[in-house]
């Protein structure tokens, strides 16, 4: 009986360039015919473009599935590319990358996804119409047209993951002020289920002013949900452990309330040792 991978989601380096550069010409050229060129991501040079975008690859194994390409902007999460090879389109991949921009976006803050499209895209369309996104401009564009579109993230999500997302930004930043701005003064923080391990913001800053000692302490944000007044965060956490670098998965579940988080659970799995 032949198992199925799970698939996963990892950020791009430099070395993964020339994969990504096969796998958008791929699934581009179906576009050719349709518009009479290439398509423009079929012009870009993916080496450069791995400096100025996140890339995050869709992966099963060592079968790269697709991309989506993504940078912060003011107001928004701008997605600049994204694409699934063209024997795995179909299966819901671009629905995962679209999932996974929602995620980033939350956790940079932002409150809308914004991207552009070839107007004669129409599977393209579909899919961001179906994930929420409306057409907000359209243009025309080398005989044919651009179309704008945005998506709006959950609001009432939105807003009451701010206090999460900031502090997050904070713990990587190791800035123990904007750390603790958003944490109740009478909060609580728990190993999960109920071990108590600080009680109000006072001891929480004393945690944390040690923990930000370790040089390569960074939290990464695998997904962010929101139910009612919970927010669920799911994050590998790299730090400086007594036996060397590592990295732990953290389930964090955080309880907030008028804008500040007054409860925190944490659920360590187990440490990984990185080699050096």
């Amino acid at each position: 009986m032949t198992v199925s991978l799970p698939t996963t989601i990892r950020t791009a380096g430099p070395n993964d360039a020339g994969a990504i550069t096969t796998l958008v010409h791929d699934a581009y050229s179906k576009w050719v015919p349709v518009i009479g060129r290439e398509p423009l991501p079929m012009r870009v040079d993916y080496k450069s473009a791995l400096a100025e975008y996140r890339f995050d690859l869709l992966t099963r194994g060592d079968q790269l599935l697709g991309i989506i390409a993504t940078v912060t902007r003011a107001d928004h999460l701008w997605i600049e590319n994204i694409a699934v090879a063209p024997p795995e389109q179909g299966k819901g991949h671009g629905s995962t990358l679209l999932r996974h921009a929602e995620v980033l976006a939350r956790a940079a803050g932002k409150p809308y996804i914004r991207l552009l499209t070839n107007g004669a895209f129409a599977d393209n369309i579909a899919l961001y119409k179906r994930h929420g996104f409306v057409v907000t401009a359209t243009e025309p564009f080398m005989g044919g047209s651009t179309i704008h579109m945005a998506h709006t993230i959950d609001p009432a999500g939105w807003a009451m993951a701010q206090p999460v997302a900031r502090q997050l930004d904070a713990y990587n930043a190791k800035d123990i002020e904007r750390f603790m701005e958003p944490w109740a003064v009478d909060c609580r923080y728990y190993a999960f289920p109920d071990t108590l391990l600080a009680s109000g913001a006072a001891e929480i800053r004393a945690r944390h002013v040690e923990r930000f000692q370790e040089p390569d302490l960074f939290g990464r944000l695998i997904s962010r949900t929101v139910v009612g007044n919970l927010v669920a965060d799911h994050e590998t956490v790299t730090r400086n452990f007594p036996e060397g670098k590592g990295e732990v998965d953290v389930l964090c579940l955080y309880e907030v309330a008028e804008g500040k988080i007054v409860k925190a659970w944490f659920k360590m799995g187990e440490k990984r040792i990185l080699a050096p």
